[in-house]
């Protein structure tokens, strides 16, 4: 650098200067936004989910042969290290939005709803939910018996603030076409 003349085709001394404060201040904000990002990825890592996320292996498969289907569910449970095998429709990344019915008078008729998801009755304990009342589903909770529903805190919270939900029917979709579920 020192052995170097003006006459190598060098930038004057004030535009290096100005490029080198330019790459300082480049490398900083760089700098922040990398530490930034760390933090948040430490913070998504300790946010509860709600499920035991830690033990889980999730795969989609496409198939509605419902023999097909408990076959393949038997041969999960007899591996090793198989806790609990359950089905869903949508997994734990949720399902589809429908709208919520209420069939009673209340002020809120209609509006657009939770996520949904059809599962089987070891789908909480699979996914390792945390029951805060009430009951998840049961094993006689089957077709030809009456609708059953089990919705999160936050669900409660925003359908009924000021009223015990347990036992109360919504409509999914259509009050027509669907049957009415009762919450559990």
């Amino acid at each position: 650098l020192k052995s170097g003349g003006r006459e190598s085709g060098r930038a004057p001394a004030p535009l290096r200067g100005t490029l080198l404060v330019l790459q300082t201040s480049l490398c900083m904000l760089l700098l922040t936004a990398a530490g930034v990002f760390i933090q948040s990825l430490r913070n998504a890592a300790t946010f509860d989910l709600g499920v035991d996320a830690n033990r889980l292996i999730m795969f989609y498969y496409r198939n509605s042969d419902q023999s097909l289907l408990t076959s393949l569910s038997q041969q999960l449970r007899a591996l090793p290290g198989v806790e609990a095998v359950s089905r869903s429709e949508s997994g734990i990344n949720g399902g589809g939005s429908y709208p919520v019915f209420f069939p009673s008078g209340d002020s809120i008729t209609s509006m657009n709803g939770p996520i949904v998801s059809d599962v089987d009755s070891a789908f909480a304990r699979t996914v390792g939910l945390r029951l805060q009342r009430a009951r998840f589903f049961t094993s006689t909770d089957l077709a030809g018996t009456e609708p059953v529903i089990v919705i999160s805190a936050a669900t409660a919270n925003a359908y009924w603030p000021q009223r015990d939900p347990i036992g109360e029917c919504v409509y999914l979709g259509s009050r027509t076409t669907t049957p009415c579920r009762r919450v559990v």
